[in-house]
């Protein structure tokens, strides 16, 4: 659990692999969003489950990767 919210790094030790990856509980594919920049996983009470592969022309896609984030804020702002 996080007290504030967290912008997520994604790296391959694979030089020019393309990451794809999906917040939305679903297996990742190349079809699925292609990682460019932090992902911002944000909101009081949010829940998000990050999974993601790796892939290069030639050569098999990596295993999933996952990561699970629930943001939860000490004290809400004020309005």
């Amino acid at each position: 659990m996080f007290k504030k919210d967290q912008n997520v790094t994604l790296t391959c030790e694979t030089d020019s692999a393309i990451i794809y990856y999906t917040t939305d509980n679903t297996i990742p594919t190349h079809s699925s969003s292609i990682y460019s920049k932090p992902i911002l996983i944000s909101g009081h009470n949010t829940q998000k489950t990050l999974l993601a592969i790796a892939g290069k022309y030639d050569m098999s896609d990596s295993q999933i990767a996952e990561s699970n984030y629930k943001i939860y804020y000490d004290k809400l702002p004020i309005p």
